[in-house]
């Protein structure tokens, strides 16, 4: 004879304790709304339950100062004094950019490893502006090289394809412009060193802004498992 039930899939905890022995309470409980179906005596290994709460986006802060430049194009980083007069006792806001100049190509790099977390995806959110009021468009591009344990002779890694993004800047200068821009990922792994540039493809024929344009932060963001 088997003994069927019925119960609410909102109560999950109800299954467990009716499939605890000596001896298993019933042999079939049935869910409703319907669920999953949890079949059998006690130990054996049922169907996989409902999913967890979800993935989740993390990031990793490509800090300033931080990062390096390339030999032959490097942008320039710099420390800023803000303008603005502090309060009492306060002292002046400092920060660093980097600097990318109109009409060339610069770039910029940061190392890191995948975290041990990583599952998917991979974009770089860029913080940055003009020193100037004009609002023609700005082209930044980025690229990421993977350094591959066992595999990737890293005296000659390349970076992979570089991914272009063209914006507009804000007119007023020293108001930031956020700009979200998708990364190739084929090689990505956890515990997996990775080289990101950030660059200005300044000399592309849509980057027609005369000024240069400045980096306040860059932010890797992936998806957890």
């Amino acid at each position: 004879m088997t003994t069927t039930i019925t119960i609410n899939s909102d109560t999950p905890s109800i299954i467990e304790l009716l499939q605890q022995t000596p001896p298993p309470i019933v042999d079939v409980i049935q869910l409703s709304p319907p669920r999953v179906n949890i079949i059998g005596m006690p130990g054996e290994q049922g169907p996989q339950g409902p999913p967890g709460p979800g993935s989740t986006t993390k990031q990793v802060i490509l800090v300033i100062p931080g990062g390096y430049g390339p030999t032959n194009s490097s942008a320039n980083q710099l420390k800023v004094v803000s303008t603005g007069t502090p309060p009492a006792d306060a002292p002046f806001v400092e920060y660093y950019q980097n600097e990318y100049a109109p009409n060339i190509d610069q770039e910029w790099f940061w190392k890191f490893t995948l975290p041990g977390n990583y599952d998917s995806g991979g974009t770089l959110r860029l913080t940055w502006g003009t020193k100037g009021t004009s609002s023609n468009d700005v082209v930044w591009k980025v690229a990421t090289c993977f350094l591959i344990p066992s595999i990737t002779d890293a005296d000659a890694s390349v970076f992979g394809t570089v991914v272009t993004a063209q914006e507009t800047p804000n007119s007023t200068e020293g108001i930031l412009t956020q700009t979200v821009i998708p990364l190739n990922m084929e090689n990505a792994a956890i515990n997996r060193p990775i080289i990101v540039m950030i660059g200005r493809n300044g000399n592309n024929d849509l980057d027609t802004n005369p000024n240069v344009a400045v980096l306040l932060e860059g932010m890797f963001e992936y998806v957890t498992t």
